[in-house]
């Protein structure tokens, strides 16, 4: 028994420094990325139309090889390379090689933290944010994927709205023995535009965030407290061109958390803008968010107030996600007379051209028709607006949420009377455990704008834009890796709306008046197969009915998606 006890001892000291070295080891090299295929087969259809071609197919074969290098303990690279080749590529000749992503991160002292390269950076709603993809949050099941998959990964949607950005991020924390907690700092500079031989000026961004947190954050006692100060500036540089004049713009914001464990929440943030046009004007404005967040017994309230001003200008916040006039790839010029198909909301899974890969820094006149109370999103200028929100989870386990959102302009657009905007939505999800489980989601949203008492030389604005979306998901066997899904969205907008045309400096040059009409219906139906949470494979059929004053058509898909991430 002595030397059975006296093996045993001999074994675990040997055993230790294996256990130690398996624990601290690291690779110093691996593989990251992704990897999809899909291959699209569009059918175009439209009364009357006997020169468009009916039919077309495109798809491609793509990898995102990322490779992981750690030459030592506090430094690491990541090299993205995408290697695409679309069907009917022959033999090599429709190959590309593009470099996805190059970064490289490490750590100073074990105190500070810094990435150059390629950085996916975002800060507040108000100051560094990139708005989400149109109707994001009401797609069914089906089109979000197909949308993540294709156009979102393409355009480096992130999710966190985030944008990429080319430069460099430091980040550390400060820690306190007296008064506050701790502090968290971050800073960055990011290269906006590239100056070339004195045709361009040379334009950086610049700024950071830092975060106080002023009690212990696991108390059971009082409230969490933090206070945030942000910065963004934009600074076009002297001497890299001939232009004397340049343009500048600085945000700079304030914003606070109070939240005392899952029963309140009280959130704010102000702040104010200056920008200095190349023609000499100069804007400065302010804005204001407040909200008031409890948690009643199963369910949350929130209330919110936000005031943007006419003249708040921040760019990294403001710019619209996608691009307006651009023609879609597929079917390009429609129609007898070959007119140029403006993109709809199918073309916006598909394309990733369709959204900004950048911020704007002159926002111009950039409208956006599916977007009408908030197209820049929540940091919109021109508008006072207050929030209500209630969700609950009621009997059978049904999710229903409700919001309402009432906004008026601050300034009025060619007259004195100020536009009015509302938008309600409500949504109500079912989760069922019969069978294999089972989803159902309905969400119904009504966004509408007017003026009233304009008088008879200005006409009323009636706007409405209409949203709707259904879907059913089953799962086909218990691990829940087969699925089946139906859903129909229909979106649109109709009425008389005015655009506004401003130049670079963003001055008002003219409003322009119109009759709108745009029904869009979109209805999917597909099956998947998830061999793990990483890889999918869907096979799909997606419409598109599209009728406007000008057109009416529409084009029907059968797609085949395959991605997985490793």
């Amino acid at each position: 028994m002595k030397a059975l006890y006296q093996r045993l001892c001999v074994l675990t000291c040997l055993a230790l420094p294996i256990v130690t070295l398996a624990q601290d080891y690291e690779p110093k090299f691996s593989l990251t990325g992704k990897a999809r295929g899909v291959y699209f087969a569009d059918r175009y259809s439209s009364p009357g139309d006997s020169v468009t071609s009916p039919r077309s197919n495109s798809g491609h074969v793509m990898a995102d090889l990322g490779m992981r290098l750690r030459p030592n303990p506090s430094t690491e690279v990541l090299a993205m390379v995408r290697v695409r080749n679309d069907y009917g590529g022959f033999w090599g000749s429709g190959v590309t090689f593009d470099l996805r992503q190059l970064q490289v991160k490490g750590l100073i002292q074990d105190r500070v933290r810094y990435t150059l390269g390629d950085v996916d950076y975002a800060l507040t709603p108000f100051t560094f944010h990139r708005p989400g993809p149109l109707m994001a949050g009401i797609l069914p099941t089906g089109m979000k994927q197909l949308q993540q998959n294709l156009a979102g990964y393409d355009a480096f949607i992130t999710g966190n709205n985030t944008w990429r950005q080319q430069g460099g991020v430091v980040e550390f924390r400060t820690e306190f023995a007296r008064g506050p907690r701790y502090a968290d700092h971050s800073a960055f500079a990011f290269r906006q535009r590239a100056g070339y031989s004195g045709q361009a000026t040379e334009s950086w961004a610049f700024g950071g965030r830092t975060l106080w947190t002023l009690n212990d954050p696991y108390t059971l006692v009082a409230p969490l407290a933090k206070v945030g100060l942000n910065y963004v500036g934009i600074q076009e540089l002297a001497g890299t061109s001939a232009a004397t004049d340049l343009y500048s713009n600085h945000v700079l914001t304030v914003d606070a958390t109070l939240s005392f464990q899952k029963e309140w929440g009280l959130m704010a943030e102000v702040g104010t803008s200056s920008t200095q046009w190349v023609s000499g004007d100069q804007d400065a404005d302010y804005m204001v968010d407040v909200k008031w967040v409890r948690y009643p017994k199963r369910s949350a309230l929130s209330l919110r107030y936000t005031e943007v001003g006419p003249d708040f200008y921040s760019p990294t916040a403001q710019t619209t996600p996608n691009i307006s006039g651009l023609a879609p790839a597929a079917f390009t010029r429609i129609g007898n007379s070959k007119s140029v198909r403006e993109w709809t909301y199918l073309d916006l899974f598909r394309e990733s051209n369709l959204y900004r890969y950048r911020w704007n820094s002159n926002l111009g006149s950039d409208n956006n028709t599916y977007l009408i109370l908030d197209p820049k999103g929540l940091a919109t200028p021109n508008r006072r607006r207050v929030t209500a929100d209630y969700s609950v989870i009621g009997p059978l386990g049904i999710l229903w949420k409700l919001e309402g959102v009432w906004a008026q302009e601050i300034r009025g657009q060619g007259t004195d009377v100020l536009t009015q905007f509302s938008r309600v939505d409500v949504d109500v999800r079912w989760p069922l455990n019969s069978g294999h489980g089972f989803e159902l989601r309905m969400l119904l949203r009504d966004q509408r704008a007017w003026r009233t008492k304009v008088g008879d030389d200005v006409p009323n604005t009636s706007y409405r834009l209409p949203w709707r979306s259904w879907s059913a998901k089953a799962f086909m066997n218990s691990d829940r890796t087969f699925s089946v899904e139906a859903g129909l969205l229909t979106l649109g907008h109709g009425g008389f709306a005015y655009d506004i045309i401003r130049n670079a400096e963003n001055t008002v040059l003219d409003i322009r008046g119109g009759e709108r009409s745009h029904q869009e219906v979109l209805p999917n139906l597909c099956v998947n197969y998830a061999s793990s949470e990483q890889s999918t494979l869907t096979l799909g059929w997606l419409g598109s009915y599209v009728k406007t004053l000008d057109a009416n058509y529409s084009i029907q898909n059968l797609y085949v998606l395959y991605a997985i991430n490793f």
